[in-house]
């Protein structure tokens, strides 16, 4: 069976690129436009790992991950933040916030890919 992900932002073309590049390595993909569609679908359908931006209306990513790492039921699903936010302190509050992995935009699909499947194996 196909792992899950879920892909988190409010930008199409990056959704768009990261759905094509994980469906082509058969994993199963999903989407949320916001933090607060994060954890309704972190809930729900429990995916294997989350790409999430941080700068999304409703719900920012940083506050769906403080949330995601607080709740027993989702603290183990491992998180991705893939951003434009490259400022130290962002990333310092990503990594304090319990990410996995602090990624930065512009992005290539594959090297996004390799890391989800080396946090995966």
């Amino acid at each position: 069976m196909s792992k899950n992900i879920l892909i988190v932002d409010d930008e199409p073309n990056t959704v768009r690129l990261l759905r094509l590049a994980l469906e082509q390595a058969n994993y199963r993909v999903t989407t949320a436009e916001n933090g607060q569609q994060a954890l309704e679908c972190a809930a729900k359908d429990r995916p294997d790992l989350i790409v999430m931006d941080t700068v999304m209306p409703v719900m920012s990513g940083l506050d769906a991950l403080q949330q995601l790492k607080s709740n027993v039921a989702t603290a183990d699903i491992p998180v991705v933040m893939l951003t434009a936010q490259d400022s130290s302190e962002e990333m310092s509050r990503g990594w304090k916030s319990g990410t996995d992995l602090y990624l930065t935009k512009p992005f290539f699909p594959a090297e996004v890919l390799s890391y989800i499947e080396c946090i995966l194996s």
